[in-house]
C-alpha cells in the first residue's frame, strides 16, 4: 500500500472515532493519528529501501563472484601457457646439452651423401668398450632414415687418432661395428652394409677430426 493510501486510510478512520467529540480534543488526536501514520509511512518506505538495497547487494555480489572466477581461469590459462613455453624451453637446452640432433645436421647429411656419395660423424660419441653413446643415436637415426630411402651398399668406416697401433684398430672396429648395428636397428637391411676399421692408418681430411665414423655409399 503506497504511502498516500496509508494516510487517507488512517484519516478516514480518526473522522468517524473523532466524530462528536471537542474541538481541543479532535486535534490532539488528528496530531497522534498524523503521526503514527507518518511513522508507519516512514517504516514501510525504509523496509521498501533495504529489500532494495539487500537485492542490489546480492547483484554486485554475484558479478564480483562471477568476475573473480573468470580471472581465476584467466590466472590459471596464463600460467598454463607460461609452463609450457618454458617446458619446451627446457627440452630444447636439454636437447642441446645432451647432443640433440638439429635439422640442419639431416641437410647437411643429405647433401654429403648426394655430393660424393660420403659422410663423416665426428661428432659420434663412443664409450671405453667402443659402444655408441645414447647421444648420438640421433645422428645415426637421421642417416639411417636416408640410407633406407636410397638404394645399394655402404661402408661402415671407424677411424681414430693414433696412440697405440694393435690398439688403434680394435677401437675403431669396435666403433664402426657400433653403428652398424645402430642403423639396423633404425631400418636399415643388414646386408646393405658393411664395416671396415682403418685405426689411425688414415688422417683425417682437412677440417674433420681423427676421431670419426665415415659412412661411404659403395660402387
Amino acid at each position: 500500500m503506497r504511502t498516500r493510501d496509508i494516510l487517507v486510510a488512517t484519516m478516514l478512520g480518526a473522522a468517524v472515532l473523532l466524530a462528536g467529540r471537542p474541538a481541543a480534543a479532535q486535534f490532539g488526536v488528528i496530531d497522534r493519528i498524523r503521526k503514527e501514520a507518518t511513522d508507519k509511512a516512514k517504516a514501510k518506505k525504509a523496509q521498501a529501501d533495504s529489500a532494495v538495497v539487500a537485492r542490489a547487494s546480492r547483484t554486485v555480489d554475484s558479478t564480483l563472484e562471477k568476475t573473480s572466477r573468470g580471472v581465476d581461469t584467466a590466472v590459471a590459462k596464463v600460467g598454463t601457457a607460461t609452463d609450457t613455453v618454458l617446458n619446451r624451453g627446457e627440452r630444447g637446452v636439454k636437447a642441446l646439452a645432451g647432443g640433440g640432433h638439429r635439422s640442419d645436421d639431416d641437410a647437411r647429411l643429405a647433401a654429403d651423401l648426394a655430393d660424393d656419395g660420403r659422410v663423416v660423424l665426428a661428432e659420434l660419441h663412443f664409450g671405453a668398450d667402443g659402444a655408441l653413446d645414447g647421444r648420438s643415436r640421433a645422428v645415426v637415426r637421421a642417416l639411417a632414415k636416408l640410407i633406407r630411402q636410397g638404394s645399394g651398399a655402404f661402408l661402415v668406416e671407424g677411424h681414430v687418432a693414433a696412440e697405440d697401433p694393435a690398439r688403434d684398430q680394435a677401437r675403431s672396429d669396435a666403433r664402426a661395428k657400433a653403428v652398424k648395428s645402430a642403423l639396423v636397428e633404425d631400418g636399415v637391411d643388414a646386408s646393405r652394409l658393411f664395416v671396415m676399421a682403418f685405426g689411425a692408418t688414415r688422417p683425417a681430411a682437412s677440417g674433420h677430426a681423427a676421431e670419426r665414423i665415415e659412412v661411404a655409399r659403395m660402387q
